[in-house]
């Protein structure tokens, strides 16, 4: 009988002290907690953001308390974020010191309501006069919601390899930024014999890539800015129009705007002497 108090005294104090370590890990949020530092607690251990949040919003309703220096909130600092996991979550890495030099850990798992992926922009039509393909990186930007500017992050990867003369070929333009996430844009690279093309029109765009959400019906011809011939830019919103109408441009293969992917869609013109073709990319998002 007295063995039984004894046990039963043994399974109170056993619990009470996993009582005591819960409230612990539940003012952490259920958080994984590393070191013997101050005490991190949050309202919330899984989070949605904006982009533009930042810093302040991965700390928001995250608190410090140490059993000697008080409230140590201050000291808290991200030390890291990871790539983004296969469901488009982040984990942030919030540390806390003490002023001795103590330290305590806590993950935070984070999401945003507003990411988009890197995305890469073209300033021209893919058109070189030559093979080599540094000149290709002065057409193109590349933009990050997280990063900023990653233009000068641009890869290009030819498939087939590229040969000294005139064709097009296939490369892609590839971006990755902080979070770990890359575009891929397989595009159309033409190399031209400028002698072959002297007198032609060059069709001008607005746009040369463009980002269409599925189910969207663009006006293509919306794009068409004007023309070049003979080293003389005519802009259809200008005084200065070209000679022709917009209508007796042909536009070939527009994107299927219902199937998500990368097109690429063809405006030829050949009308009164004017000869000459250009091609939008057009990536059709979810």
């Amino acid at each position: 009988m007295h063995r039984g108090k004894g046990l039963r005294l043994f399974c109170l104090i056993l619990c009470g002290a996993s009582a005591v370590g819960y409230g612990v890990t539940t003012a952490n949020v259920d958080a994984r907690s590393f070191g013997r530092g101050p005490v991190i607690s949050m309202e919330e251990s899984s989070i949605c953001l904006n982009v533009s949040d930042g810093e302040t919003g991965i700390l928001s309703g995250v608190t410090a308390q140490d059993a000697e220096d008080g409230d140590v909130t201050e000291s808290l600092t991200i030390e890291s974020v990871s790539s983004f996991f296969p469901d488009r979550s982040r984990e942030a890495m919030i540390a806390a010191f003490d002023s001795d030099g103590n330290v305590s850990r806590v993950v935070r798992k984070i999401t945003y309501r507003d990411y988009t992926s890197p995305r890469i922009y073209l300033k021209a039509p893919l058109e070189l006069k030559t093979t080599d393909m540094t000149q290709l990186r002065e057409f193109l930007q590349a933009k990050d919601c997280l990063d900023g500017d990653l233009s000068d992050e641009i890869r290009i990867v030819s498939e087939d390899g590229i040969r000294p003369d005139s064709g097009s070929y296939r490369v892609h333009l590839q971006v990755t930024n902080s979070a770990g996430d890359t575009t891929d844009i397989p595009v159309s690279v033409t190399f031209y014999d400028y002698d072959a093309r002297q007198g032609n029109a060059r069709l001008l765009l607005s746009d040369y890539l463009i980002y269409v959400k599925k189910g969207e019906q663009p006006d293509w011809k919306q794009y068409l800015k004007g023309l070049i011939r003979n080293g003389k830019e005519q802009d259809w919103n200008s005084e200065d129009s070209p000679e022709i109408d917009k209508n007796s441009i042909q536009i070939h293969d527009p994107a299927d705007t219902d199937t998500p992917g990368v097109y690429e869609t063809e405006y030829s013109l050949d009308s009164n002497g004017y000869i000459g073709n250009v091609r939008l990319v057009v990536v059709v998002e979810e």
